[in-house]
């Protein structure tokens, strides 16, 4: 029986699983309809062969507005009107030539507007388990905080891709020049004067008239000035290295040629880059995208062609920004990112709480160290480290445990404390009590708050401190409460305490006003005021004086009526009364509460109105609504092919399907009208829009209501078959083409296809199944878009003989029961009837 569930269960699974394939196929446009990528490496080359036309179609898709991507593109650093050439091809017929630059395609998928997909689908699919992710998963279950950062992500991610490889400007005399550069000589003096610009040759060598070949290759710049006095000083006589020469000269660089690097290992953007010849190792770096979550800050590679590797480590540049350690790059160099080394999480008051990567013989205080230190209110007695022990320290019960560590005797190099691989270090925050203190209270005071508490202080002291008492004061009122610190709660002391009593530590000393005693009535106003809220009812107060006191109606406000809710009592019981109020006439001349209002406003109907000023009593709750002609009647969203996607306020209540998409401009020439999606509620709504093929409405335009999403798919000129079929396919629609044709197109059903539930989703989101009708088939139609779906047989479940046949038996026996029951019964009444016509009855009484 298990076994037959769980088949009939794979069956059911795998219909659902087509079903739904088919819908999404039918349902997605058709650029859209790729495979989804397994690897990292997949979603990236998807995301670099995008095109020009599907980044359009996925901006249109976005509803974002030209306004809002150049807002997106300049917070996150970018050109702000990179995508304004994307806005514009939304409104032509033809498409933008050219291939997608590098820097557009960044910079859209980093603001979340392409991807594989929803943009995040593609965040989701590049997601990589951090280490504070898998140290805290007990924490985040319970909601407490969030992951930390990695230390230095940050610094790499906003790094523009966009980059000059030639730069101009003084370099250093240490500067190595190379073929490509362009070096700047200038001679004068006693002689005319000379300015050369002198070109590297790839033979590494720069020709100066008169003087000749020079070789440059490999040479610094300080090496060419010196060759350069014994070259010059050949030709010009004046020329010399001593103060009292007639001719000098100048080299400098007039440009600077372009370097290939290679950036490999863990890095975000991994490949070969152009820079600068002065570009450096982090620059270099930058272009890259950083190190991923996966690679080291602490052990990066310099790799040069003949050279030992050269070990960088970049926490001195990210904690100090020193950059003493940043070489500069030469051509053919290759950056590695190794994988990360060990990591360690620090919580807690400190500057900087993130994930931080150790060396070996680095511990707790170099952690501290590497998050700017200490809060001032973190406390140095005790640190907490969560352990994952190491596999050989662990056992079937213990694989965590948590050290506690005297944080002031680290940092203060008393002791040492090793940190390992995983190491979650929480500091603790100082306590929260305040002692030493005395509170004052109460409406009878000036300045109510915490004090010191000093020797020999009373009561009288502290409301001196406290600015002194009021004339409203109540004296013979003064209570004095003190902590119990038993039950941690403070008691009353005294109620009428002398103003000489001494204080202690915790004291709460409080002073009472005139009428703090007797509570003020209230009554409350809600709706659309400035400030709605409860106010304090003061005698003759009306509702026109309320509304006043809230500070007036807003625009959108009914200001012809307002509802009173007032609370009576009858028969010990509360009950509401409810009464309309005409406020028109109370504010006809307070133009600053009023504001014109529309023709198709209206009073409240079966209500009498109270056409006074009405008054007020205790516990009253005015009510002031919103104006019938200013409530807003929703919005609905419209995507896909129109020429102005995005959402629309619907204008009015009955606003029509075509309404909406003659405001957004109209269908591109590439929509398909009859794949038109209506979706209410997260439900497809059957909507056959458009013309069918004699050009006449398929369908009256159906009122769209608040909420809806309308999507317009591409044109799609195929039908798809998928399921049972022996070769799922798509065939190009054609007049008159019928499910029979495209079934024999796809190599006819398998054996185990079941035509009599062949099923068609059309692209609106409707579906049709096949029709029987004496034993024929009807198939349903047709249309471009269309996706046939065939299912698998119902499984056969067999027949159970033994128990047929038992359940026949038992059925078998209970009727010869009943047969013999009946003719015993028959008979029997037969002999009575019998009985009685032998001695009929007497007719007397005998």
């Amino acid at each position: 029986m298990t076994t037959l569930v769980r088949s009939r269960l794979s069956r059911a699974s795998f219909l659902v699983a087509c079903a739904l394939s088919a819908c999404i196929a039918t349902a997605a446009p058709a650029g859209a309809r790729a495979a989804i990528p397994q690897t990292e490496a997949e979603l990236i080359n998807q995301i670099r062969t995008m095109s020009n036309d599907e980044i359009v179609r996925r901006l249109g898709e976005s509803g974002l507005t030209r306004a809002e991507v150049r807002d997106r593109l300049r917070r996150a650093g970018y050109d702000p009107y990179l995508a304004d050439r994307y806005f514009d091809a939304m409104l032509q017929t033809s498409g933008l030539p050219g291939e997608v630059e590098t820097e557009s395609l960044d910079a859209l998928q980093r603001i979340g507007l392409i991807g594989i997909g929803p943009a995040d689908e593609l965040s989701a699919s590049l997601a990589r388990p951090t280490l504070a992710g898998m140290a805290t998963d007990e924490e985040d279950s319970l909601g407490l905080e969030p992951d930390p950062p990695v230390f230095g992500k940050g610094v790499f991610f906003y790094q523009s891709p966009r980059f000059d490889p030639f730069h101009s400007g003084p370099v250093g005399d240490d500067y190595v020049l190379g073929p490509g550069d362009v070096i700047s000589l200038v001679v004068t003096g006693d002689v005319e004067r000379v300015h050369e610009q002198l070109n590297v040759t790839r033979s590494g060598e720069v020709f100066i008239p008169a003087v000749g070949l020079v070789p440059v290759q490999g040479r610094t710049l300080g090496e060419l000035r010196d060759m350069l006095y014994v070259r010059l000083g050949q030709v010009y006589s004046g020329i010399r290295r001593e103060a009292g020469a007639t001719t000098r000269f100048s080299v400098s660089l007039a440009s600077l040629r372009a370097i290939q690097v290679r950036v490999l290992g863990a890095v975000v953007r991994p490949g070969a880059y152009q820079i600068s010849s002065i570009g450096t190792f982090l620059e270099a770096l930058y272009f890259a995208g950083g190190p991923t979550d996966e690679g080291t800050y602490r052990r990066l590679l310099l790799n040069r062609s003949g050279e030992e590797p050269v070990e960088i480590d970049l926490y001195p540049y990210l904690n100090s920004g020193n950059t003493s350690g940043d070489p500069r790059m030469q051509t053919g160099d290759v950056v590695f990112v190794p994988a990360v080394g060990k990591q360690a999480t620090i919580r807690g008051p400190v500057r900087r709480q993130s994930v931080f990567e150790l060396k070996e013989g680095e511990g707790l205080r170099d952690l501290v160290r590497f998050a700017g230190g200490l809060l001032p209110e973190a406390s140095l007695e005790t640190a907490n480290v969560s352990r994952i022990l190491p596999p050989s320290q662990r056992s079937q019960e213990t694989e965590r445990i948590v050290v506690d560590v005297p944080l002031d005797s680290v940092l203060s190099g008393v002791q040492s404390f090793d940190i390992l691989a995983g190491d979650v270090v929480r500091v603790f925050p100082v306590s929260t009590i305040v002692r030493n203190t005395v509170v004052v209270a109460g409406f009878g005071v000036r300045r109510p708050g915490v004090y010191e508490l000093r020797p020999g202080m009373t009561v009288g002291d502290v409301l001196g401190r406290a600015g002194g008492i009021l004339p409203s004061a109540r004296m013979d009122h003064v209570r004095l409460l003190r902590l119990d610190r038993a039950t941690g709660r403070h008691n009353m002391f005294a109620s009428q305490v002398d103003l000489d009593a001494a204080l202690v530590e915790d004291d709460i000393v409080e002073v009472f006003v005139q009428g703090s005693f007797i509570g003020e009535d209230s009554v409350a106003i809600v709706g659309r005021v400035r400030n709605p809220g409860s106010y304090i009812l003061t005698p003759g107060m009306t509702a026109s004086d309320l509304i006043l006191s809230a500070g007036g109606l807003l625009s959108d406000a009914d200001q012809e009526v307002a509802e009173v809710v007032r609370m009576l009592m009858a028969d010990g019981a509360s009950e509401a009364s409810s009464t309309a109020v005409r406020i028109a006439s109370v504010f006809a001349e307070s133009e600053p509460l009023l504001s014109p209002r529309g023709d198709n406003g209206s009073l409240p109907r079966g209500n009498d109105i109270d056409e006074r000023d009405y008054p007020l009593q205790a516990g009253d709750r005015v009510y002031v609504r919103l104006a019938v002609d200013r409530r807003e009647t929703g919005y609905v969203y419209l995507m896909g092919e129109v020429q102005r996607p995005g959402e629309y306020a619907l204008l009015r209540t009955d606003e029509t399907l075509s309404s909406v998409i003659a405001r957004a401009g109209g269908l591109t020439l590439e929509a398909n009208p009859r794949g038109l999606q209506l979706k209410r509620r997260g439900i497809f709504v059957g909507v056959e829009f458009g013309q069918d093929e004699t050009g006449g409405d398929r369908q009256a335009d159906p009122v769209i209501h608040a909420g809806d999403t309308i999507a317009l798919p591409v044109l799609d000129n195929t039908v798809a078959v998928t399921g049972s079929v022996n070769f799922p396919s798509r065939t190009v629609y054609r007049s008159g083409l019928s499910v029979e044709d495209v079934l024999s197109e796809a190599g006819g059903p398998t054996e185990d296809a079941d035509l009599n539930r062949t099923s068609v989703f059309y692209p609106n989101g409707n579906r049709s199944t096949v029709k029987k009708f004496l034993g024929f088939r009807r198939f349903p139609a047709l249309e471009p878009g269309s996706t046939v779906f065939v299912p698998l047989k119902e499984e056969d479940t067999g027949t159970d003989w033994a128990q047929a046949l038992g359940t026949t038996a038992t059925i078998l026996q209970a009727v010869a029961v009943n047969i013999l029951a009946i003719r015993s019964l028959t008979d029997q009444t037969s002999s009575n009837s019998g009985n009685d016509q032998e001695n009929p009855p007497s007719s007397s009484d005998g």
